[in-house]
């Protein structure tokens, strides 16, 4: 589980972190500054958290061999479909 310790404050929850930081450290933002380009970022933060995280708790826990490939597969064929997307943002290309 990802920690943020800064000063007095313990923050244990990604979105809140990344929240804290943006406000905490403005320059250079964290998210979009154009509300709809925010939008799209909170939009995929929401994916990630629904639907990768989901799967990789599955690929972690399970010990159904089954669950383990179904969901091995279901993830690498929805990071394969969202790979153009990560190619055109900043630090996620080469």
């Amino acid at each position: 589980m990802p920690t943020l310790v800064d000063r007095e404050l313990v923050l244990y929850e990604s979105k809140v972190m990344m929240e804290y930081l943006d406000e905490r450290f403005p320059h250079p933002p964290l998210l979009p500054v154009y509300p709809v380009a925010r939008a799209e970022a909170r939009l995929f933060v929401y994916r990630i958290e629904r639907d990768w995280a989901a799967l990789v708790d599955a690929i972690q826990s399970s010990r159904s061999d089954n669950v383990v490939k179904k969901s091995v597969k279901e993830l690498k064929e929805s990071l394969v479909a969202v790979a153009p997307i990560f190619m055109e943002k900043p630090f996620f290309h080469e």
